[in-house]
């Protein structure tokens, strides 16, 4: 039976044989580990609701996107636009 430290160890060797060998993979074996010694909600994004947030706001504390190819707001926006 492995010690939490020595699971530890095992994994970060692992992650660095495929580093060395298969670089393409190591965001995915990284996401399954935290998935897997975390909880699976934390890989999730969270819900964003556009409408829920701008009642939030205020003159004093505008809403910031940062932009990304994955997300698309501008449906949400001219939602409220109306």
């Amino acid at each position: 039976m492995l010690t939490k430290k020595s699971q530890v160890l095992k994994d970060l060797l692992r992650f660095c044989i495929i580093r060395i060998f298969r670089p393409e993979r190591i965001v995915r074996e990284i996401q399954r580990f935290l998935g897997s010694v975390l909880d699976p909600r934390f890989m999730e994004p969270p819900v964003f609701n556009l409408a829920t947030l701008y009642k939030e706001t205020s003159c004093y504390s505008p809403i910031l996107f940062i932009l990304s190819p994955t997300i698309n707001t501008l449906n949400e926006l001219q939602i409220l636009k109306y």
